[in-house]
This record gives C-alpha cells, structure tokens and sequence, in this order.
C-alpha cells in the first residue's frame, strides 16, 4: 500500500472510530498492524493503552513480526505487565524465561497459566508428562484431565488402562471411551471379558465396538 493511499484509509478510519464504530476501530488496528511502520506501532500502543484490547492483540502480533531485541523485550513487558496475550505468544515462541514463570505459576495453581503449559509445553506423546498433568487434572482442571487421558491411551500400558478404568469409574465419558478403544486395540482374552463387562452394565459404546471387534474375526478371512 502506497503512504498516500495508507494514510487517506487511517484517517477515514481514524474519524469513524473516533464517532463509535468499533468495527472502524478494528479495521484501523488492522491497518495499522499491516502497515507497520514505527508511527503505526506509536499509534497501536496508544490505542491499546486507552483500553483498546483488538488494537493490543495486534501491537503484540507486530512485535513478533519485527522480532529484534527491541521488539521482544517490549513483547516481555507487556506480558509482565499482565498482557495474557503477550504471554501465550511468548510461551508458544517457547521463550525460556517466559516458559519457566508460566509453570511456576501453573504449579501454584494458576489456571490460565496451567492452560498454557497443557496447550505449549507438555509434549505429545511424552510419558514424563504424566505426572504434570495429572497433578493440575487432581487439581480440577479439565483441559489438563482430557490431555491426561489422551495421554495414558497412547501409552497403552496396564498401569495406563488401571488410571483409565479409575477415570472412567469416577465420571470421566472420555476416559471411558478412551478406555474401550484401547481394549478394542488388544483385542486379547481378558480385554474381551472386560469389553463384555462394560456392555453388560449398559456401556453402549463398548457394546457397539465389542459386536464389531468379534464380527471381525469371524469374517471369511480374518486372521488369515
């Protein structure tokens, strides 16, 4: 966008902001953000410091965009200063300093900051990350008790299937899901009893997979 061009759309936009249009005020930020330049970053911070919280989201997005030594300790300051969007950026840019403060807020007890470190930093796949998990789980998150129970699925072990069953017994629906597909999955002796279990005490899911799961071995073919 040519200079002219730009600062004929900003004042337009500026004017019918200034009249209470909030989408003229967000289609500025917009702007302003996509612009760039250090008057448009001057303008941002100024708009989201009147309370502006669009025109925030998109100063911190410019931040990231420059991504100088300059730009990211303002991105620092602003998530010190309580900019929970600053925050999750830095911590999904895994900034060592910023990743470290998040747990220790997580481990006491910040839900928002728990969120966080479920959503950026505990690791897919990563049995190490059982224990944090189920240590904000226990303490009544929900988000951390689904990644948990993901969790223990994809490890698959007894020991796993034990917390599943103990899950599935106290209420969690998707740990009980999660638990006959992993019977499903070893389809042994004893994971049929237990598939049989479930459907017998009326676990219509587990009924449905277990009718498939046998109709599957005796298929022309199967196991062959």
């Amino acid at each position: 966008m040519q200079i002219r061009e730009f600062e004929k759309a900003a004042a337009d936009l500026r004017a019918r902001a200034d009249d209470g249009d909030r989408r003229a005020a967000e289609r500025l930020a917009d702007l302003l953000r996509s612009y760039g330049d250090d008057a448009s970053s001057v303008e941002l911070r100024a708009l989201a410091d009147h309370g502006g919280w669009y025109a925030a989201e998109r100063l911190v997005e410019l931040l990231v965009d420059r991504g100088d030594d300059a730009a990211m300790a303002e991105l620092r300051a602003l998530a010190d200063h309580g900019d929970d969007y600053a925050t999750e950026v830095l911590v999904a840019m895994r900034d060592p300093d910023m990743a470290e403060a998040v747990r220790a807020r997580a481990h006491a007890g910040d839900r928002y900051a728990q969120d966080l470190v479920v959503e950026w930093l505990v690791d897919p796949g990563d049995p190490e990350a059982v224990p944090e998990l189920r240590r904000y789980a226990e303490a009544g998150n929900g988000f951390a008790e689904e990644r948990l129970v993901v969790q223990l699925f994809h490890q698959g072990d007894e020991r796993a299937a034990t917390e599943l069953r103990a899950r599935a017994e106290a209420g969690n629906s998707y740990a009980a899901t999660l638990l006959v597909r992993l019977l499903v999955e070893r389809g042994d002796h004893r994971s049929v009893t237990e598939l049989q279990a479930l459907a017998g005490a009326g676990d219509r899911y587990a009924g449905t997979r277990l009718v498939e799961l046998l109709a599957g071995r005796q298929a022309p073919g199967a196991g062959s």
